[in-house]
C-alpha cells in the first residue's frame, strides 16, 4: 500500500507519533518494510516483498 502523509507533514508530533506506530506495526509486528517513495509517500511492504532503489522507472523502460 501507498500512504500519502503530505497533510501532516508539518505537524511535528502527529506526524512522528504516525511513523513510529507505522513503523512498528509494519516492521515489528509483521516483518515487512517501509519504503520512501518522495518526499511526503511511504510504500508499506508485506514480509515476503522488498524494495529495489533505482527502478522507478523499470516498468516503464524497454516495452514496447
Amino acid at each position: 500500500a501507498i500512504v500519502e502523509l503530505g497533510k501532516i507533514l508539518d505537524r511535528g508530533f502527529e506526524f512522528e507519533t504516525a511513523i513510529e506506530r507505522t513503523s512498528g506495526f509494519i516492521v515489528d509486528d509483521m516483518g515487512g518494510s517501509l519504503v520512501q517513495l518522495g518526499e511526503d509517500r511511504l510504500l508499506l511492504l508485506p514480509p515476503d516483498v522488498s524494495g529495489v532503489a533505482g527502478l522507478e522507472k523499470e516498468a516503464f523502460e524497454g516495452h514496447s
